[in-house]
């Protein structure tokens, strides 16, 4: 058996929220008021009372479509605008340069001293004889070559 397996098909459309008709959400995530998607009042639109005689009001902008209609010059804004960076880079955006760093340079990074870096540690880390010691003494001191 053969199975092609495809990429997901891309929505190109943005969500409508059904309840207070604004794109980019959907009504679970709504807690505006009720606009209607028929005549732009504010009621829910199953209890709009307008007749189908009565051309429709777009509650975005005004026109006479409902605010459902992909022809909006909102959605046409929004859909022109989707593919557009949020915040573009300007060329005038001024640029650091730093020095690169040289970790062998005692200048940069001076050697801690061993008494300092060992007063530190949990006592049950500490070395207990002193051939340990020298050895850990020489491993925290000396540079990574």
């Amino acid at each position: 058996m053969k199975i092609a397996i495809e990429a997901p098909r891309k929505n190109n459309q943005i969500v409508q929220c059904t309840r207070c008709q604004t794109y980019g959400h959907t009504k679970s995530y709504c807690s505006r008021p009720y606009v209607c998607v028929k005549c732009g009042g504010d009621h829910n639109t199953t209890l709009c009372t307008k007749t189908h005689s009565t051309p429709a009001t777009c509650a975005l902008c005004g026109g006479d479509h409902p605010a459902s209609y992909k022809g909006c010059i909102v959605y046409k804004t929004l859909q022109q605008a989707r593919g557009k960076p949020r915040h573009p880079i300007h060329p005038t955006t001024i640029q650091t340069h730093t020095t690169p760093v040289d970790i062998a340079d005692a200048h940069q990074f001076p050697p801690c001293p061993i008494h300092c870096a060992l007063s530190q540690l949990p006592s049950f880390l500490l070395p207990h004889t002193p051939e340990l010691f020298h050895t850990t003494n020489s491993l925290l001191i000396q540079p990574i070559s």
